[in-house]
Order: C-alpha cells, then structure tokens, then sequence
C-alpha cells in the first residue's frame, strides 16, 4: 500500500515540472543551445529529485522506524535530496530574488540531511570532523541569516520566513553539535532522535519551500487548503510525535 502511495506522490509532483519550468531558470531567447539544456538539465534534476525526495521523505516518516519499508525510503530520500540541495546551491547565487536566502536553505538543509544520516549511519564513536564541519555550517547559515534579518534585506514575503526558519533551525543544530564535541560520543536515544529531528527538519525546508515559497506551481484548487499546509507540515508534526515514541518505547521495553 505504501509503494502505491510513493509511486502516486512521485506521479503528481513530477506532473508540476512544466509549470515549474516556465517560473525560474528563464533564459534569453538568443542564448545558446548548451545554455539552454545546461538549465534545463539543472531545472529538471532540481524538481525531479526534490518530488522523489518528498514522496521518499513522507514514506520514511510515516513507515515504522528500523524496518526495511523505513530503511529503503530513507535511502532514496538521502540521494534524491542530496542532489535537489547541491543543485539549489550552486544555482540559487544567480537567481535574479531571494539569493542569499535560497543559498544559504540549500546549505543548511544538506547539512541537515547529512549530519542525520550520519547520526545512525555510522559507529557512535566515528563522529570527529563531521560534527565540526556541522558545527561551522550551522553558525555560518544562522549567522548570515541573523545578518540578513538585522540589515533589513529586501526579500519577498515568503524570502523573510526562510531567513527566521534558517536562524531558528541552525542555531538549534549548532547547539547540538557543541553538545556532541563536548561530551564526546552520542549513544542510545541521543544519536535516534538527533537522526530524526535533523531529517525531518531538512525535508521541511524542501517541503515549505514547494509548497509555499513555489505556491504558483500549485493548482488553485489546493491552495490555502489541508491539501498545500498538511504535506508541507507534516515533517514538523512528525519530531515531536516520532520523539514521543522512541521515549516512550524505551521505557516500555525497558527491564524491572
């Protein structure tokens, strides 16, 4: 039943690439040929890895944690996003509004996914210069969003609620970070919920950032309606409630 699910959810974001197409990469009528597949090659591979990662991303969260159904979507996600997050870095410098703030959301979500994937795909002990190098993305992505706020940056509405979140969202993760260097391992729980909260927070940035920073793609029909805030939400409702669990059945399992 969830096969079906992420084949459906994969058809539909992908049924949005032509009108994803006519809003962003635009070229001059006179550009050349290579130009113009060049951008068409990064349009295409940006969406179509951002709609598998989404569709890859909700299956994760809504599958049982550990099992394979959970293990196969949270491999196809970590490659999809990768690859969405890498392309909106190197392209989001040259967009004609929002630049700093689609840079440094690219940045800050492929540092989430990769340190949450590191949290459980690696041994508790191998943490070393990953958890430096986050440590650095995280204070250089809030910080330049801090500055971004504080120096009153001209951005579109959309723009401005992509600056707090990246504030909000890297400070966050560099405390986390001071957190490991300073004790000097994570094991148990920690490592579980640093796994989920870092996952989920970084497909909410791709998540937030279709369904409202790319609002126009959508059909009218589902704007302002569960069916634009429930997906783009759903990663933020799931911390708390997949949270609960991992406590709540640790205490459950756990011997008298």
């Amino acid at each position: 039943m969830r096969g079906h699910l992420l084949f459906i959810s994969v058809l539909a974001m992908l049924a949005l690439l032509p009108s994803a197409s006519a809003e962003t990469l635009q070229l001059a009528e006179d550009a050349p040929v290579w130009k113009r597949a060049g951008a068409a090659l990064l349009l295409y591979g940006h969406v179509g890895a951002g709609a598998i990662g989404l569709a890859s991303g909700a299956l994760a969260i809504l599958s049982p944690k550990g099992r394979p159904v959970h293990r196969a979507a949270g491999k196809v996600f970590l490659i999809s996003m990768a690859v969405c997050y890498v392309i909106a870095a190197v392209v989001a410098p040259f967009l004609t509004q929002d630049r700093l703030v689609n840079t440094i959301a690219a940045l800050m979500a492929l540092n989430l996914l990769a340190t949450g994937w590191l949290a459980v795909g690696r041994p508790a002990a191998a943490f070393g210069w990953p958890v430096w190098a986050s440590l650095c993305a995280s204070l250089g992505c809030a910080g330049a969003a801090g500055y971004a706020i504080a120096a009153g940056l001209n951005v579109t509405v959309s723009g401005a609620d992509g600056l707090r979140f990246v504030l909000v969202s890297g400070a966050l993760a560099a405390l986390g970070d001071a957190h490991v260097i300073l004790s000097g391992s994570m094991t148990g729980k920690a490592r579980i919920l640093r796994h989920l909260w870092r996952m989920c927070m970084s497909l909410f940035i791709a998540a937030g950032s279709f369904f409202f920073g790319q609002a126009q793609v959508l059909p009218q029909a589902i704007i302002d309606t569960p069916l634009q805030y429930v997906p783009a939400l759903l990663p933020l409702v799931a911390i708390p409630i997949w949270a609960g669990l991992v406590f709540f059945r640790r205490r459950r399992t756990a011997p008298a």
